[in-house]
């Protein structure tokens, strides 16, 4: 083998080579916090596997343990080790299965919010004139209010219009509701390039 055909290896991409790794790494801080995000979505992705019971079964409801103190053993023998709420279910189960909910609902809303803003930041940025003033100016109005005061308004509003059909309070629209009002409270910002 001659010294011409020995080929050199390729340089590390930019971000290998720059500082971002090795900072990352050698931050307890930052490898705390990936460790925790990375275990609870593992937790909300096997819900089904890590909650001690099924919260989201009707059966799993045994209104003799009802609101038991959390470390508390019920009447058949089950241990609850946040305690049960009012109608004898297991509340770490309960939460474990709302993580699952929360993290959806986040992701789905964070989603749609970028996709929203994105194309309509790509529409006025192509087109610009009218449209671009007009849904800047209706961007700038969304961004005058509160977010949380938007939420609280379709919230109440929505609440009526849903409750009517099922008065319940565990309706299963709401959450369906909640990850498609979240991003009209967030497009703008995903919108704007000045």
């Amino acid at each position: 083998m001659s010294a011409q055909s020995v080929t050199k290896p390729e340089p590390a991409p930019r971000w290998w080579q720059d500082d971002l790794l090795h900072d990352f790494l050698r931050s307890p801080v930052a490898l705390t916090a990936a460790l925790l995000t990375v275990a609870i979505v593992a937790i909300a992705v096997g819900a089904d596997v890590v909650a001690p019971y099924d919260s989201n079964d009707p059966a799993s409801a045994n209104l003799i343990d009802a609101r038991l103190p959390p470390g508390s053993i019920g009447l058949i023998g089950n241990r609850y080790l946040l305690g049960t709420d009012p109608l004898g279910r297991d509340m770490l189960s309960a939460i474990i299965f709302g993580l699952r909910t929360s993290l959806m609902v986040g992701a789905a809303s964070v989603l749609l919010a970028a996709a929203i803003g994105i194309t309509l930041g790509l529409i006025c940025g192509y087109f610009r004139g009218l449209l671009d003033t007009i849904v800047m100016r209706i961007a700038d109005l969304q961004l005058s209010f509160p977010a949380i005061l938007i939420a609280l308004l379709i919230d109440g509003v929505t609440r009526t219009v849903v409750d009517r059909g099922d008065p319940g309070p565990d309706s299963g629209d709401r959450g369906l509701l909640l990850g498609a009002v979240c991003p009209h409270c967030a497009w703008p910002c995903s919108s704007r390039a000045r």
